[in-house]
């Protein structure tokens, strides 16, 4: 190794491995686990040494084997078909024992000051450097993370478990892919490297595989084979650095009449990580909000122009200003649907400047991902309630970001971009504004600027001159 780093210096390459192992700490399950039970994994990721011990008390170390292995046995028939209620069995039983490695792994990053890609490498050279060893001792062949981590061994989808495991404990997100043909299973990781990727849904995946010691963009068996399928793991929980934890949230009246609603959304906050949240409600409050929008489209008037577009012809009250009609209108019939979603999303983050600001660009990315219809595509708005739960034109969302920002209790205006009545409407949020985002001044407070279809505070360059935006007046 010395004659090899001389050679590199004689070459004249700047990047010199550390040689001295960075120490990670002991991670310890439970936390009153004996220390001489923990094991030492060594591994070099990107040109520096590391170390971390792991230490699983012998009590936990039998629950979790005998945990799945009970799972396996009662399992109904055809549940491994794709083989995700599979991997979800094996990693909720590993959860709470990786929590204080994943610890670990989350300082040191912070520490070091890795991006993303670099965090990503960190976890899969240390999953590489786990030897490879079949498991044809416990159930369906597969030994759940926690034991590849401390027992130092695991065959192909065993190591990706643990690798998916712990990337999505750190925001990042990944699935385990798995090839019948090929009968191996390899990481895809939703960060932008080259060579070998897969898209699914519109999502790129980076491919990787932990059995051996390649980089991300590496599956050598990938592209020989083309029946890889995701496996859609949904684990306990998803957390990132200063991000919250979304769980099911429930906002309906009658539990034997409801319906389950899966958000998937992004927060592009530096970590590419993808939310899920459940939204159980009851269906008849939809209805109610979408009949009282058709009352409010038959009594008013639209014409078609030769355009295409639609003109709206406001009732008798709405004519100095017809958006805030329509946004008064929207926001009564909708904000008790809408507000008892954000108040459970809102009540799982703190009250503190960053957990604000983080739920602000939830709540964005939630709106981003119902972008639908184009704004002419239909005569009338799509209810803000009926947008939350599918999607709708940028008038809705416009409504509906509204709704729940002033129902998270964000001081939330209304304002629109040109010409009065004719511009392009949209919100702004009084938020404290993450470096290099633009804000706007209104009464003495700073309002960040918030489109329905772009992330947190972005702006297309055409919408960059703040003299151009207007406040439009509107009290709830």
């Amino acid at each position: 190794m010395r004659s090899a780093v001389l050679l590199l210096i004689l070459a004249g390459c700047s990047a010199v491995p550390d040689l001295s192992p960075h120490p990670m700490g002991i991670a310890l399950h439970p936390l009153s686990v004996d220390v001489e039970r923990a094991r030492s994994l060594q591994w070099s990721s990107n040109w520096v040494q590391h170390q971390v011990q792991y230490a699983l008390s012998e009590t936990a170390e039998t629950e979790i084997q005998t945990r799945y292995e009970a799972w396996a046995a009662s399992s109904k028939p055809g549940c491994d078909a794709t083989l995700q209620c599979t991997y979800e069995a094996a990693q909720r039983g590993s959860h709470d024992a990786l929590q204080d490695l994943t610890r670990r792994f989350r300082e040191h990053i912070a520490i070091r000051h890795l991006d993303v890609r670099e965090a990503a490498t960190l976890v899969v050279d240390f999953v590489q450097s786990i030897p490879y060893a079949r498991v044809d001792d416990l159930a369906r062949g597969l030994l759940p993370p926690a034991l590849v981590a401390y027992r130092k061994k695991g065959d192909c989808d065993s190591t990706a478990l643990l690798a998916v495991s712990l990337l999505t404990e750190l925001g990042i997100e990944s699935h385990v892919f798995v090839s019948n043909d090929a009968t191996h299973a390899v990481v895809g990781i939703a960060i932008p490297a080259p060579g070998d990727f897969a898209v699914v849904d519109g999502r790129r995946y980076a491919m990787v595989d932990t059995t051996m010691r390649v980089p991300i963009g590496r599956a050598p068996t990938f592209s020989r084979y083309t029946d890889w399928k995701r496996v859609a793991v949904r684990p306990d929980r998803a957390v990132g650095p200063d991000e919250i934890i979304l769980q099911t949230i429930h906002i309906q009246g009658d539990a034997d009449k409801t319906e389950t609603l899966h958000l998937d959304f992004d927060v592009p906050d530096g970590w590419p990580t993808r939310h899920t949240v459940d939204v159980v409600f009851d269906p008849r409050d939809l209805a109610k909000a979408e009949a009282r929008a058709r009352d409010f489209a038959r009594d008013t008037g639209h014409a078609k122009s030769a355009d295409g577009s639609w003109t709206w012809y406001p009732p008798e009250g709405c004519r100095t200003h017809g958006i805030p009609c329509i946004f008064q209108r929207f926001d009564r019939d909708n904000k008790d649907f809408v507000g008892r979603f954000v108040r459970e999303l809102a009540a799982l983050d703190g009250d503190h400047d960053a957990s604000r600001l983080h739920l602000a660009q939830v709540l964005t990315s939630i709106v981003a991902d119902r972008a639908g219809s184009d704004d002419d595509a239909t005569p009338f708005m799509t209810p803000p309630a009926t947008a939350l739960t599918s999607s709708g034109d940028h008038r809705s969302l416009v409504v509906l970001q509204y709704l729940l920002f002033a129902e998270a209790g964000f001081d939330t205006i209304f304002i629109e971009f040109g010409e009065p009545r004719r511009g392009f409407p949209a919100v702004g949020v009084n938020v404290k504004a993450p470096a290099g985002v633009q804000t706007l001044e209104h009464d003495g407070n700073s309002y960040v600027i918030v489109m329905p279809t772009r992330p947190f505070g972005e702006l297309l360059p055409r919408y960059y001159d703040l003299d151009k935006w207007h406040v439009i007046p509107y009290e709830r």
